[in-house]
């Protein structure tokens, strides 16, 4: 049935033409419109008290009626959090304890709401604290609302709860509010070894969810839980989705964390291949100056020095490169298609100045003429063969003594000093 004049004078407020409506006919208080709502579910729902009080003292019944979603006018009044006609509906004899077709008392509905003062009416009123026919137990909205003192009134009605899980997915009621999490933890610190249906942890679920706060809570209150048990998601979901708080806590209190391997990558692998969206750059120093080591580990084709050129994170490269020899700098540049030219700093002129200064005086020679353009074309031949060239520093410098002893005893020899003394040369370059 479509909506009668009183359905819309009890949604608008409109008291004045309420008790003429109900005076001229008294059944219409009875009548259900097409969600078979009646016209005190109307006014409940819009917060007209008045309207609700004139309802009640005329048809006392339709305090009992449901619509279509089997919800009363309590159901109503619970989910607007209205204490007011919450003690109207009530003293009206109200079901406190009749659910609706999700199986959610109005009990259920204040605490969604968050209304302590109705929590406690509906409590004081004997509502079930325990009632289990609801899929989700009492506890689990409180916990992701922040209201602690609810929680308290709730425990202290019935204690159980703690112990009730959601049918849904099996989930205890630990939450994302730090002070509440204390409250429960100090009363059954065995909820945060606890699994749902998918085997995840409340702490892996607050690491997941970057509750940098609650993960520290749990892990205070908490010490000896293991993080790195069986099947726990600790690692793999600090390291691809937890914020950088929420990494700083896991890691100030389990600092082995730094040197777990995981099919994605050691956490400096993760951490590089998703800093720019989430991560500082102080925090990536950090976590490179933890374990520097990491740079060479190799998870899935890939050292954390692969990324940073895949990544092109200049700043990455160039704190990681004075750890890596020339060979695993080439193979970098290799597999990630990047020119290597960046890392070959000319040292020609350099090399070229030194052995020519070497060679001249081993000879004797005045003139550097020649001698300078043979070293010169050697120097560029040694520079360009990755073999001589290491980090260190930032910087790329010949090591080969050997190679550079050869260049300047061929240098020689084309002088004209057939029997040139190689080790006279590397002490004169090297000493």
């Amino acid at each position: 049935m479509h909506r009668t004049p009183l359905h819309l004078a009890a949604a608008n407020g409109l008291d004045s033409i309420v008790a003429p409506l109900l005076a001229h006919e008294p059944s219409a208080a009875d009548v259900r419109d097409w969600f078979e709502e009646t016209a005190l579910h109307h006014a409940v729902r819009a917060g007209h008290t008045n309207i609700v009080a004139r309802l009640l003292a005329h048809s006392p019944a339709t305090v009992h009626a449901v619509n279509h979603k089997q919800e009363s006018a309590l159901h109503f009044a619970a989910e607007r959090g209205s204490v007011e006609m919450a003690e109207l509906l009530l003293a009206a004899k109200a079901a406190i304890d009749a659910v609706d077709h999700s199986k959610a008392s109005a009990l259920h509905k204040a605490v969604y709401s968050g209304c302590t003062e109705l929590v406690e009416l509906l409590l004081a009123h004997k509502a079930l604290a325990t009632d289990d026919r609801h899929d989700e137990p009492l506890l689990f909205r409180p916990v992701t609302s922040s209201h602690n003192r609810i929680v308290t009134m709730l425990l202290a009605h019935g204690p159980r709860l703690l112990d009730a899980r959601s049918k849904r997915d099996g989930r205890n009621a630990l939450a994302t509010d730090p002070e509440i999490v204390q409250q429960l933890l100090s009363l059954k610190p065995a909820l945060l070894e606890e699994r749902d249906r998918e085997g995840v942890s409340p702490l892996d679920m607050a690491a997941e969810n970057n509750r940098d706060k609650v993960v520290a809570q749990m892990l205070a209150q908490c010490p000896g839980t293991d993080v790195f048990r069986e099947g726990s998601r600790i690692p793999d979901v600090a390291f691809t989705w937890s914020n950088e708080q929420t990494l700083e806590v896991l890691l100030a209190n389990k600092p082995e964390l730094i040197h777990v391997k995981l099919w994605s990558g050691m956490l400096l692998h993760c951490v590089l291949d998703r800093w720019r969206s989430v991560l500082s750059q102080a925090f990536v120093t950090k976590v490179w100056e933890l374990n520097k080591q990491a740079v060479h580990v190799v998870i899935r084709n890939e050292t954390p020095f692969h990324i940073a050129l895949r990544r092109r994170l200049d700043w990455v490269i160039d704190m990681m490169q004075g750890q890596l020899s020339f060979d695993e700098i080439a193979e970098a540049c290799k597999q990630t298609r990047t020119s290597p030219d960046r890392f070959r700093p000319s040292v020609i002129e350099q090399l070229s100045a030194d052995v020519t200064e070497v060679v001249c005086e081993y000879l004797g020679f005045e003139s550097r003429k020649r001698v300078g353009k043979r070293a010169r074309d050697g120097g560029e031949a040694l520079n360009m063969h990755p073999k001589l060239f290491t980090l260190e520093q930032s910087t790329l410098i010949p090591v080969s003594e050997e190679n550079v002893v050869k260049l300047a005893v061929g240098i020689v020899q084309e002088a004209g000093d057939e029997n040139p003394e190689p080790g006279v040369l590397r002490s004169m370059m090297f000493t």
